[in-house]
């Protein structure tokens, strides 16, 4: 049901009001009052009226500037505003009210029918205005929404209509491309460029497209026809797209793609990506195929087992398990026993990673072939012999030129072609040139093709041999391309001169008949009676049916099948043969683009003959005087049907209003099955539907004049589409109308973005996981690819910036060796290496590299491929080994060294043993011969006083061993077996002085005493430590015997823990002890004087134990020794303790 038309009623005179609001609403208008200007115009800004009626006399301001604000104000100038008056009745006061804007003038009185006549007539125009303007909105939004470049044309292709978008592409006003033809603006051409699709379209009368690169620029084209309603052809919609930055994406992901692909395959490890669900391969690289021996498809098809011996522990079995161990504690290494397709085993190290790859679990397996591996060449050295085959045995002359022009390769037919030998033509082509006018346009052709690295269309050129002949040419040629820059140009020659001179004969004998023919203003031809086969004709006529030639319009063109309407040609046959002629018969005529013209033509039958001569005048100017252009709303809808994407309107609550050919094209429904429904409730899929209602109000609440937004639809078979939407508010009187959306089904691209993304991903993850190194140089040794390992091998974060190219972080030593073997690799193609390169810490860390010569299609070499693995843990290892080799035989020396002192230890150990059983019985029976040697001694020295020198000495000696022997059967007793210990106060200077009694100094020995009288007496056996101290004093009297020097004897008093203890020290300043001994000087048996046993400090060591104390010794080789005795003094007070002496 209509919605009611809101007036508003506008008086001063709530009287006035009332009644004009009575008699509005009884004829159905629903209406709103206001008594004042200023509420007149808040009340058309909250209600927006569709009429208001408004007085001029009210007390805030007049009806005259009401109105002028109403109009001034955008949102409410789409109003109608009536000025009601019975106060400014005459015409000035109308005319000014007319002129401010107001859409009608009433003076008062007036009848009520007549009010309502105005106010309904007033109603129906502003309705129409809207509508009209609705119309118009639509139209130019949907023209200038689009997101493609769109023009339309007439059937003979001028330009009628451009959108903003073509304006931006183009950066052509509309004003300037309005009559110009599409292909002058399009392609910069007076004619259609060989590949337009224009004729195609008007022939065919269905869609045509086209892509093209120019200037740089990608566009893709795309013809519509628009047809009548009898079906003929009245021009065109033109859609045009810039696609450079798609073909750029696409370009560089291939590129990407293919970098990545050669990387792949240039690794000489196995490569496996498994599915980690399935454990299906889907991957592999060209390394796998050779080292096992399967095409890249078998290999996909091949069970993991069927890879190994097949028997445990190498079964799928303990395959799987080493995948679940990655799976869940990281890479995991291993070696395997891998087998061949053939059945032969080969041993492998297997390196297992896993991976999330675009959404995917993935295992990435790495296969080292750890046995001998084969490498061959030969198939490229084929190739290359082939080719050079080719070349020598053409008849044409192949040549590759620098882009300065300078021939740097010609075959040996040069000979033949320039007469001169492939030696003497290395110099800039154009030498060989003339100076006919043809070859400017092979210089420009060969320019191009340098400057934007395409291959351009074959050229004939006119060239001067070295002999002097002129000969013509026919030149093919393409650019090689590195990195976006034209390097060189190859092509070939092939000469066409004998061709080109009958070329020229035969023009010659037509030029003349030519000229008389063809020079003709008007068409003349001579066609066949039976059917109207074109059998001669002039140029004009040619072209006047659209053909560029006269041999192709009499080759192709037979009137009786071109007649437009049916029976014209018969009734002009009735004519010519009843008469002998006809005289300027009209007929319509297709052209050969099916276009239609009308032609008036005069002719004569010769029937002996068989055919008809005659004149014929174009006058299709005069026939076509009716309008050419069609109407806004039939533009509207050939743009829209005819635009390459998905275009609806969606009114209030979702209501399709516009459906194009495309959407029915995408979602299976035809316009009539859906306009009218809901767009949400047939194409949305329920999970979208809430989200899709947020994105609606969003857009509608706040009109935004753009929004973008990707949604999925629902086609009529059941099947989702993912499209891009570009959505637009059409609004009218500041109202919602509709919504504009132009969408685009990315779903393919999305797919294969996705599928792009992840082979990229994939390749990507394989390289950045490797643990080796995986670089790609030019020549140079500059980087044109690196992974992750080599910035983490050298201790940086990824990506860092740092000096990575050349030789600069390689060691000095190193760098002219690696560089030497350059040389090796640029003859050899394949190289290893070791060498060492600086760390980030400044460490050296060792690396072995294989790199493989990388060539281009003309086998020059291109780039270097390094696989690149860090040995260093490998040297260290190595290091290791040699460090654990080296201290193993030390440490073999030292045990046995060790072995040696412990069977020693045992000997003495055992030798004591036998000590102790025999040292009481021994000790007896040496005592008593002693002690009888030692008073024959006495008595000797008792009766003979004045006995001789030599007596004395013996004498002397005598007693001086008896003493000796003594003291060695006192230690081995003591030794065997230590008395009771009976401790006592002693004074340590009175015990100094007993032990310097029984053991006196030489003569070349000084004494040092430093004995302090205070100090507290020892509490100890004093026997015992008598025999300790002399012991000490004795050793060091030998110490020092050979050369003499000082003894020292000093004590001092120490407290521990509240306890007395005093240190007496034996210094000697003789020789001293070597480091060796001193951990064996208290051992049993140890000695290394040529006297004595070596039970002497033992015994010490023994008592001092045993009387509490310890025996301490400090010693630097040829500094002496000094052996500290630490005893317990006695805990009373010395007064009160009587004195060894008293006792």
């Amino acid at each position: 049901m209509p919605e009611k038309a809101k007036i508003l009623v506008v008086d001063d005179d709530p009287v006035i009001v009332s009644a004009t609001r009575r008699l509005l609403d009884k004829a159905g208008y629903e209406t709103l009052p206001a008594q004042t200007g200023r509420e007149a115009l808040e009340a058309a800004r909250a209600h927006h009226p569709d009429l208001i009626l408004l007085d001029v006399n009210m007390p805030d301001m007049n009806g005259f500037d009401a109105c002028r604000q109403i109009k001034a104000d955008p949102v409410l100038s789409g109003i109608g505003v009536i000025i009601v008056t019975s106060t400014y009745t005459d015409a000035e006061s109308q005319a000014a009210g007319l002129d401010l804007g107001a859409d009608g003038y009433i003076a008062r009185p007036i009848s009520n029918r007549e009010l309502l006549a105005r106010v309904q007539a007033m109603l129906r125009q502003r309705a129409a205005e809207q509508e009209a303007r609705r119309i118009a909105a639509e139209w130019t939004a949907t023209f200038d929404a689009v997101e493609s470049a769109v023009f339309l044309t007439d059937e003979h292709f001028t330009i009628l209509k451009w959108n903003r978008k073509a304006e931006t592409l183009f950066q052509t006003p509309q004003a300037e491309m309005v009559g110009q033809k599409c292909y002058r603006l399009v392609h910069g051409t007076r004619r259609p460029i060989a590949a337009c699709p224009l004729e195609a379209v008007r022939e065919e009368k269905q869609r045509k497209t086209m892509v093209f690169e120019q200037d740089g620029i990608w566009l893709e084209v795309t013809v519509d026809p628009v047809l009548d309603a009898s079906g003929q052809f009245i021009g065109s919609v033109h859609v045009v797209n810039n696609i450079t930055e798609r073909k750029r994406a696409e370009d560089a992901l291939n590129e990407n793609r293919q970098y990545l692909q050669a990387v792949l395959d240039s690794i000489n490890d196995a490569v496996f990506v498994d599915d980690a669900d399935t454990g299906e391969i889907i991957d592999v690289n060209r390394a796998m195929c050779e080292m096992y021996g399967y095409s890249r498809e078998e290999a996909l098809r091949t069970p993991i087992g069927n890879l190994s011996l097949g028997e445990p522990p190498y079964s799928q079995a303990e395959a799987l398990e080493w995948l679940r161990k990655t799976r869940e504690f990281g890479p995991q290494v291993f070696e395997w026993l891998a087998k061949h397709k053939d059945g032969h085993t080969f041993w492998v190290e297997v390196s297992t990673r896993f991976a999330v790859i675009g959404g995917h679990n993935r295992f990435v397996v790495i296969v080292r072939d750890i046995t001998e591996r084969k490498q061959a060449e030969e198939a490229l050295r084929e190739s290359e012999e082939k080719l050079q085959n080719i070349i020598q045995h053409s008849g044409s002359m192949f040549y590759t030129h620098t882009p300065d022009h300078v021939l740097t390769y010609v075959s040996p037919q040069v000979r033949d072609i320039l007469d001169c030998e492939p030696e003497e033509a290395h110099v800039r082509w154009q030498e060989f040139l003339t100076d006919h006018p043809t070859n400017q346009k092979g210089i420009q052709a060969t320019e191009r093709a340098i400057q934007t690295g395409q291959r351009q269309p074959p050229y004939e050129l006119e060239l001067m041999t070295r002999t002097g002949r002129r000969i013509w040419v026919r030149v093919d040629e393409s650019p090689l391309v590195r990195n976006g820059t034209t390097v060189a140009i190859v092509g070939s020659v092939t000469d066409i001169t004998e061709r080109k001179r009958a070329e020229e004969a035969l023009r010659q004998s037509e030029e003349t008949y030519r000229n008389l023919f063809h020079n003709a203003q008007v068409g003349l031809f001579r066609t066949r009676i039976e059917d109207g086969k074109i059998l001669e004709s002039n140029e004009q006529l040619a072209r006047m049916f659209g053909y560029d030639n006269r041999e192709e319009f009499i080759a192709e063109y037979v009137t009786s099948q071109n007649y437009v309407d049916p029976g014209t040609r018969e009734r002009m046959l009735d004519m010519i043969r009843r008469d002998g002629y006809v005289q300027n018969f009209e007929a319509r005529f297709y052209r050969k683009d099916r276009s239609i013209f009308w032609a008036r033509y005069s002719a004569r039958i010769y029937p002996e003959q068989g055919w008809i001569e005659g004149v014929v005048e174009d006058i299709t100017e005069r026939k076509q005087a009716e309008a050419r252009l069609l109407s806004e709303k039939a533009w509207s809808e050939a743009i829209i049907n005819a635009a390459p994407n998905i275009i609806v309107g969606l009114g209030e609550g979702f209501q399709i209003m516009i459906f194009n050919k495309f959407t029915e094209e995408l979602t299976g429904y035809k316009a009539e099955e859906v306009l009218g429904k809901p767009w949400i409730d047939l194409f949305i899929p329920p999970e979208q539907r809430a989200e899709l209602y947020r994105v609606w109000e969003q857009i509608v609440e706040n009109s935004l004049s753009e929004y973008h937004y990707e949604n999925p639809i629902t086609t009529k078979t059941g099947e989702q589409r993912l499209i891009s939407w570009n959505n637009t508010v059409l609004t009218e009187n500041g109202q919602f109308r509709m919504l504009l959306s132009i969408g685009e089904d990315i779903t393919e691209r999305k797919r294969a973005e996705e599928a792009l993304r992840e082979s990229e991903e994939k390749y990507r993850t394989l390289v950045e996981t490797a643990d080796d190194v995986i670089l790609l140089t030019d020549l140079e040794g500059r980087h044109l690819f690196r992974n992750s390992a080599y910035y983490t091998s050298l201790g940086f974060e990824v990506g860092e910036d740092v000096e990575l190219d050349g030789y600069a972080r390689v060691h000095p030593d190193d760098a002219p060796r690696l560089r030497s073997r350059m040389e090796d690799l640029l003859r050899e193609g394949q190289i290893s290496s070791e060498y060492r390169v600086r760390h980030k810490n400044g460490s050296w860390i060792y690396r072995y590299a294989k790199s493989r010569l990388i060539r281009d299609a003309n086998g020059q070499p291109q780039a270097i491929l390094a696989v690149i693995r860090d040995i260093t843990e490998r040297k260290r290892v190595e290091d290791e080994i040699r460090r654990l080799n080296a201290e193993l035989e030390q440490r073999v020396e030292e045990r046995t060294r060790q072995l040696r002192e412990a069977q020693e230890q045992l000997v003495r150990q055992e030798r004591l043993a036998v000590l102790g059983q025999l040292a009481g019985s021994v000790g007896h029976e040496l005592r008593n011969p002693l002690a009888v040697i030692s008073n024959a001694v006495y008595f000797l020295k008792l009766i003979q006083p004045q006995a001789d020198e030599k007596v004395r000495e013996y004498l002397d000696i005598l007693e001086r061993e008896t003493r000796n022997a003594d003291k060695i059967i006192n230690d081995l007793l003591d030794f065997a077996r230590i008395k009771s210990v009976e401790r006592a106060a002693v004074s340590v200077p009175d015990l100094a002085r007993r032990v310097l009694e029984r053991y006196p100094a030489p003569a070349n020995i000084r004494l040092r005493l430093d004995l302090p009288p205070d100090l507290p007496p020892l509490h100890v056996d004093g026997r015992q430590i008598e025999q300790v101290l002399g012991n000490l004093v004795l050793n060091a009297y030998q110490a020092m015997e050979a050369e003499g020097g000082e003894l020292s004897l000093i004590s001092e008093q120490l407290s521990v823990n509240s306890e007395q203890w005093l240190r007496i020290t034996v210094k000697d300043t003789g020789p001293g002890i070597p480091p060796e001994n001193l951990p064996k000087l208290f051992e049993p048996l140890f000695t290394t004087k040529a006297r004595g046993i070596g039970l002497g400090l033992a015994v010490s060591k023994r008592l001092a134990e045993a009387n509490g104390g310890r025996i301490e010794v400090q010693s630097t080789s040829g500094q002496g020794a000094a052996f500290t005795l630490i005893l317990p003094a006695v805990p009373q007070p010395p007064q009160a303790l009587q004195t060894e002496a008293e006792q």
